[in-house]
Formats: structure tokens, sequence, C-alpha cells
């Protein structure tokens, strides 16, 4: 996604815009996957961002960071999401425990401790939009922190607060889990965006 092929697409090129848009989707699928980890609402995430990118595309400025501005409109809408989702369920599960006094079932029986990813996406969905957002754009698409601040929208030392806090918090859900002294050496170097 260079603006070379951004200029041609929004000069109307069609074939331009093709390639452009399958490598946005190809983009914004593989982290809203990450996000949400379930694939029937990452494809749905995937084609809604997709269509903002297209509608927002003449009003892109090419600056070199077109990746980052997709990833900029992509956690803004998952974000939104994120926190419709979070209000729908909080009031399902208050209305359910008013009238019925259901149980909110506990946590631990979710968890597949036996397998690190399994485990760390599930953790992943504990951490706020923005740790998770700097988590995944840094260990799984290799952002540096910059880049990581413009597609969030905030300050390099915010980004550093968020991975900050959101290793801390994995780590330390993972000792409480696992009984150990220190998580698995991969997962610690995958969470600080070294590939080891």
């Amino acid at each position: 996604m260079d603006d070379r092929e951004v200029e041609q697409a929004q000069a109307g090129d069609a074939d331009a815009l093709d390639r452009l848009m399958t490598e946005v989707h190809r983009t914004v699928y593989a982290y809203a996957l990450q996000f949400w980890r379930d694939v029937d609402r990452a494809q749905d995430a995937a084609q809604e961002i997709c269509y903002r990118v297209l509608q927002a595309l003449p009003r892109y400025r090419p600056e070199g960071h077109f990746r980052t501005w997709v990833l900029r409109i992509a956690f803004n809408y998952l974000r939104h999401q994120w926190r419709y989702e979070r209000l729908r369920r909080w009031w399902s599960l208050a209305h359910a425990e008013a009238s019925e006094g259901v149980r909110v079932p506990d946590p631990e029986t979710q968890w597949h401790t036996d397998a690190t990813l399994s485990w760390l996406m599930d953790s992943l969905q504990r951490l706020s939009p923005a740790e998770r957002s700097a988590l995944i754009l840094r260990a799984f698409h290799g952002l540096p922190y910059e880049e990581i601040a413009v597609a969030l929208g905030c300050s390099l030392q915010q980004v550093k607060n968020y991975l900050f806090r959101g290793r801390q918090k994995l780590r330390r859900r993972w000792m409480e889990l696992q009984n150990h002294e220190d998580p698995v050496p991969s997962l610690s170097s995958r969470l600080d965006g070294n590939p080891g």
C-alpha cells in the first residue's frame, strides 16, 4: 500500500483501486480477527472498514502513511463496536440478573490454558481497546511506536503507556493462572515486538 498506488486509485484507475482495496481488506481483516477473535465478526468488520476507507479515499492526502491511515479508520470502527457490544452485554446481563437471578458464568471456564496463543487472544479481549490495539499493532503487525501513535490518534508516550500496561496485565494474568514465576519466554518476546 504505497502512495503511488493510492494516487492512481484516486485518479480513477480501476485496477489500482482493486489492488489497493484487496490489500486494505487483507490488512483490516487480520487486524479485526486479532481484535475480535471471531471469523464472522472479523469479516463483517473488514467489510464495513473497507467501505469506510473507500468513502474516505478521496480525502486522503498522500504522505507515505496510507497503511497507518487505514488502521486508524479500523481502530475507530472497532473501538466503537467494542463500546457498543460492552454496553449491550452489560444491559443484557443486568436485566437478566434483575429479572431471573441468572449468574454470570465464571470466565475461567472459557480459558484454554494448554494453548498459549488461545490464552493470549482470550486475555487480549480483557484489555482496553487502546491497550489491545497497541499490542496487536506492535506484536502482530510489527508497526513502530510512531505509526501506532498515528493509527490510534494519540501521543508516542501514550502508546508506550498502553504497551507497558497491556504487557503488565497479560504477564500478571499469566502468572496468576499458570503459577509460574515468569511467562513463557516466547510469549514475552512476542509481546515486546520481537519475533522470538
